[in-house]
């Protein structure tokens, strides 16, 4: 019989920003503040770059808050009813879903398609699904004998093809430490 969801380990917290980030973003600003005053035309194409990378961000930030909102009444519980009953491992159905609302900030579907609805990068794609694997106790080793190998293009492609993994030889034997709290 499975694990319980409810039982698995703990999803990691939001990194905060540190001092040292804040110390490097001043850096970055004196040394603008040195080249506008040292050298004006090396400035405009840093300004140029500057500009395209800011209004990337406007639209980034526009889309997310357009999903948000979109899908605000949603959660673990749509996400799950949308999938078939009883088809699939409610560990790896909580990771996936867990794992890409902390990544992305917006509630997600099982039909939404990794590059065209939520804008996922592969490098991205990949770093999830390492967590989602370490979480749900999947082994991500030869994902090339999977069946769904190279054919994953929606989240709950995501939650077939680790379903397909093998379970990872280093879990702990008892799957409810992480839920008492005790290592």
């Amino acid at each position: 019989m499975n694990t319980p969801s409810r039982r698995m380990p703990p999803l990691e917290g939001p990194k905060r920003t540190r001092a040292i980030h804040w110390l490097l973003l001043a850096a970055i600003a004196a040394v603008g503040a040195w080249l506008l005053y040292a050298n004006p035309p090396v400035t405009w194409v840093l300004s140029g770059f500057t500009l395209l990378l800011a209004v990337g961000a406007y639209f980034g930030h526009r889309w997310s808050k357009r999903m948000r909102e979109e899908r605000a009444h949603e959660s673990i519980c749509t996400f799950a009813r949308a999938l078939p009953a009883r088809h699939h491992d409610t560990t790896v159905v909580r990771a996936v879903y867990e794992e890409f609302e902390r990544t992305l900030r917006i509630p997600v579907r099982p039909s939404d398609d990794l590059a065209k609805d939520l804008r996922l990068h592969p490098d991205d794609r990949d770093d999830i699904a390492l967590k989602v694997a370490r979480r749900a106790g999947r082994s991500l080793a030869e994902p090339e004998r999977n069946p769904l190998f190279d054919r994953v293009k929606t989240v709950a492609d995501v939650i077939s093809f680790l379903e397909h993994q093998p379970k990872s030889a280093n879990q702990p034997s008892d799957p409810t430490r992480f839920a008492r709290g005790s290592s």
